[in-house]
């Protein structure tokens, strides 16, 4: 049985508190949900808890740990991921726990967490949503006694989730989970224990009130701006991954591309943005026309904002960074955007030193300073609080007001069901 007791437990790294006199008691079987807002310390609580310390970091009170293995899901799954395919990452797992190894053992535990279809697939061709599944299978191999789950359902559809959730606590009962979490409605169906933070403080909630926004109603025109035909698309030798007879896409469309993970949804929008190139078919850029072009004659037409944030971070400053596809010349628009999404104090940090969330908020700002027709949002919304998505939901609205057309990858439900009559294109495999 395993347990940890906090006793006037304290959190800081310099000027700033995380924690101040937390007292819990956490035995086996208990979900610990950790909410707050972006950058407010819900990781280093959660990785302190455990007897992760991060440098420069102040503690006091006391604590006590009573398990003997711990286990972690990262933000970004692709982190703790080092083998060449998936059967090796997950046969590697398999050596470091049982010391034994055979295809029968790693036949019933890729099954058991649901990753099975995923066995001959690369690392480097998983989506995000696939590393996510392959890391959390590869970490319950080792049967925890203390699981840290940093965003679990943010790259995996909620359905998805539920299920490898209810297979954790089926598998492993006596367990204790501690999950970082933006989605509320997650949190309060799962946990046993609620920790809020906020106000460099800590509250203990019983149930999370799920914040209200009024949905706003996508404005579009009859001005086709590009057209897929007969696109088609795989990895190696595989089946189409893509195949797609006709899309239209229209001056200040809103397009979401919906399905689970694996069906190929930011392999399309990189074919649209040019990053990869279709097996076959044509892609149609309009006024002015152009046929299959090069990313380098429409770079300056299209931005695209990626799964992962430290994929698009390229400056020293965050200012530099926001300003980056723009030559570093200042728009009047993104500096109010700056301080609604509150990056004024950051400007002069290091973008690499920033939160998951906040790291994300400079990357929406950036990949439009300069002023694109097209924007691709892949997971948006990953990292960032209700505060923060309201806040975007309101900088897509006014993208759509300009006549911007936008795409949106997202399988946060919350966030979507805000946009009203946006197109939809369901993929499946």
């Amino acid at each position: 049985m395993s347990s940890i007791k906090l006793n006037n437990f304290s959190i800081s790294i310099e000027n700033k508190v995380f924690v101040n006199n937390l007292s819990l008691e956490l035995n086996s079987g208990d979900v610990l949900g950790i909410v707050g807002d972006s950058g407010s310390g819900k990781t280093v609580l959660a990785t302190s808890i455990a007897g992760i310390i991060q440098q420069n970091l102040k503690l006091e009170g006391e604590i006590t740990r009573d398990y003997k293995r711990l286990a972690i899901l990262f933000q970004n799954p692709t982190n703790q991921l080092f083998s060449i395919d998936v059967y090796e990452e997950l046969k590697n797992s398999i050596l470091q726990s049982n010391k034994i190894f055979d295809n029968k053992i790693l036949d019933k535990e890729s099954k058991k967490w649901g990753v099975e279809n995923l066995l001959n697939k690369k690392i480097d061709k998983l989506s995000l949503g696939e590393a996510q599944q392959v890391a959390l299978a590869s970490i319950m191999i080792s049967k925890p006694d203390l699981i840290i789950l940093d965003e679990p359902a943010q790259y995996i559809d909620e359905e998805s989730f539920n299920d490898r959730f209810s297979k954790i606590k089926e598998n492993l009962p006596n367990t204790i989970i501690i999950i970082v979490e933006h989605n509320y409605n997650l949190i309060n169906r799962l946990s046993t224990i609620i920790i809020k933070l906020e106000d460099d403080n800590y509250s203990f909630i019983k149930k999370l009130e799920i914040p209200s926004f009024k949905t706003f109603k996508v404005i579009r025109t009859e001005e086709k701006l590009l057209e897929l035909k007969n696109i088609k698309f795989s990895y190696q030798k595989e089946e189409n991954l893509i195949n797609i007879d006709s899309l239209i896409i229209k001056k200040g469309d809103f397009l979401h591309l919906k399905g689970k993970n694996g069906t190929g949804k930011s392999t399309l929008a990189k074919i649209i943005i040019r990053l990869i190139k279709q097996n076959s078919g044509n892609i149609l850029y309009y006024n002015p026309n152009c046929k299959n072009p090069k990313l380098k004659k429409i770079r300056k037409r299209v931005s695209y904002i990626f799964q992962n944030p430290d994929n698009q971070i390229f400056a020293s400053k965050v200012q530099e960074e926001i300003y980056y596809s723009n030559n570093g010349v200042i728009n009047n628009n993104i500096e109010n955007w700056i301080d609604k999404f509150n990056l004024r104090e950051l400007l002069e940090r290091s973008p690499h030193i920033l939160s998951f969330g906040e790291r994300r908020r400079v990357n929406i700002l950036s990949a439009i300073s300069h002023n694109p027709e097209i924007i691709i949002y892949d997971e948006p919304s990953t990292g960032l609080d209700y505060k923060n998505r309201i806040t975007l939901l309101k900088f897509m609205n006014e993208q759509n007001q300009k006549g911007i057309t936008q795409i949106l990858i997202s399988h946060d439900k919350w966030f979507t069901d805000k946009i009203q009559s946006k197109s939809i294109l369901n993929m499946s495999l």
